[in-house]
């Protein structure tokens, strides 16, 4: 982003100040510091921050597709900057955001090694903000890429709205690669720690589980065991005062009475 119309020793910290909204600012370099009329690049992490921020100040001279007043964040005609794109640093790595949720960094791979057999190098693919890297072995190679990503020579597949879309690309600094991977690598770091965490809960729980249900089976075991025990101690009671005290079918019937006539009668 080019800012003119800024005030005499403007400083880094002012500009981040009133610029730091539209979004993330990597680097400020002020020109002219020390003249009545200095101006300054401010390099943002994508297309879209500087589209807001020349929407805001200019009324609308940025195309981005959303109405604006040029009044932003307290901006009045008072305090109204010039802006306006800033200069074009060719590198050999190209940054293209609004990716389709639906490409895969394979995808993204293949459509770009198509053109560039030799040349392309590495694909940095950041699902989390839709965005990409790519580098080339040169920056010629680079800019015949952007070319054909501006002009739509290679578009990517949007699955849900079922066409080929036009997605914003711009040469990456070095700057602008180091936050990229940091943020990524990062984000990737703290998903992956949370998966583990996530994992290491569900084992403890389904420990706690199986423990709570062994000690359960354990329970019902000796229960049962205690059970048969007794059962079988009664049993054997029962055998045993069997065996003593014969039941009452086993037992002799007394004779019978003998014959009246034969009877001993003199008691």
């Amino acid at each position: 982003l080019y800012v003119g119309g800024l005030e005499r020793r403007v400083s880094d910290d002012s500009l981040r100040v009133r610029f730091g909204h539209f979004g993330h600012i990597l680097d400020i370099d002020v020109k002219n510091w020390e003249s009545p009329s200095p101006f300054a690049f401010i390099q943002f992490a994508d297309i879209q921050s500087v589209v807001r921020a020349i929407n805001a100040y200019n009324g609308g001279a940025a195309s981005s597709g959303v109405a604006n007043s040029g009044s932003h964040a307290g901006i009045t005609s008072k305090n109204k900057f010039k802006t306006n794109w800033g200069r074009t640093i060719v590198t050999n790595k190209i940054w293209i955001g609004g990716l389709p949720a639906s490409c895969s960094q394979d995808y993204i791979r293949e459509k770009i090694r198509v053109s560039f057999t030799d040349t392309f190098n590495e694909l940095i693919y950041d699902r989390r903000w839709n965005e990409a890297l790519l580098l080339f072995v040169s920056n010629d190679s680079a800019q015949r890429a952007l070319t054909m990503i501006k002009t739509k020579q290679i578009t990517f597949w949007n699955d849900d709205e079922k066409r080929d879309v036009h997605v914003p690309v711009d040469y990456c600094s070095e700057k602008l690669h180091d936050y990229f991977v940091d943020r990524k690598f990062r984000a990737d770091k703290e998903s992956a720690t949370t998966t583990v965490a996530t994992a290491a809960a569900s084992s403890a729980l389904c420990t706690n589980a199986a423990t709570s249900e062994l000690n359960l089976s354990s329970s019902g075991t000796t229960v049962v065991a205690s059970s048969f025990g007794a059962g079988s101690s009664s049993s054997a009671g029962a055998a045993s005062s069997a065996a003593v005290v014969p039941s009452t079918s086993s037992l002799l019937a007394p004779p019978p009475d003998p014959p009246s006539h034969l009877r001993d009668t003199s008691r």
